[in-house]
């Protein structure tokens, strides 16, 4: 009997929106592909555990929540089938990728644009391919627009909008935004530097 080939994704999903959906569903459309694996990344870190290389706000959701909203997302827009795995955040790209290896089975390809992780996935034997779908907003813009009720729903699959509705997400992302200001403040000019559009540059965009 033939093995299943996975098509492998790995993003943190500290919100999915519309540039996740757009990644996951051409990894559907691959036909070497038999199934996507959704591998929730830096799974053990949230508003309750701040990593140690991060700001407590960029990591504001738990990973049975962020499961809940990817599930939700991915239920009505994929034909093939889908699985959902956590991967922790090990900070250390060699061990990482040897873990996920480890834990994920049958992994046909993984589709990352990051040059490290090809690099060490590569090493280990294992195919990945760039995918070249990119969402012009940043899940922080996206988060930021939950928190304000600034017509989110348009960003993110319907399925996702859903459960952040049902248990009050927006009210977690607003409590925390008005708790961390500092935070905010700084997170607001790495992206000015990065280059990255701020939640004030977006709303003046779509306004």
């Amino acid at each position: 009997m033939e093995t299943k080939k996975r098509g492998l994704y790995i993003g943190r999903f500290q919100i999915i929106h519309n540039g996740h959906l757009a990644v996951i569903k051409y990894i559907e459309s691959q036909p070497h592909i038999d199934e996507v694996t959704i591998c929730i990344g830096s799974a053990q870190y949230s508003r309750f555990n701040q990593s140690v290389e991060a700001p407590l706000i960029i990591n504001p959701f738990t990973y049975e929540e962020r499961e809940a909203f990817v599930r939700g997302a991915l239920e009505d827009e994929l034909t093939k089938p889908f699985s959902i795995y956590p991967i922790q955040d090990m900070h250390d790209c060699v061990r990482w990728a040897s873990y996920v290896k480890s834990k994920i089975p049958n992994i046909g390809t993984i589709y990352t644009n990051s040059r490290s992780e090809i690099k060490e996935f590569e090493k280990l034997g294992i195919q990945t391919d760039r995918f070249r779908v990119k969402d012009k907003y940043h899940a922080q813009v996206v988060r930021e627009m939950i928190a304000y009720k600034d017509n989110w729903e348009k960003m993110i699959p319907k399925g996702a909008g859903k459960v952040i509705r049902e248990q009050g997400l927006d009210n977690v992302l607003r409590e925390l935004y008005n708790k961390n200001p500092v935070e905010l403040a700084s997170v607001h000019e790495l992206q000015k530097k990065l280059g990255i559009i701020t939640y004030e540059e977006a709303m003046k965009e779509l306004r």
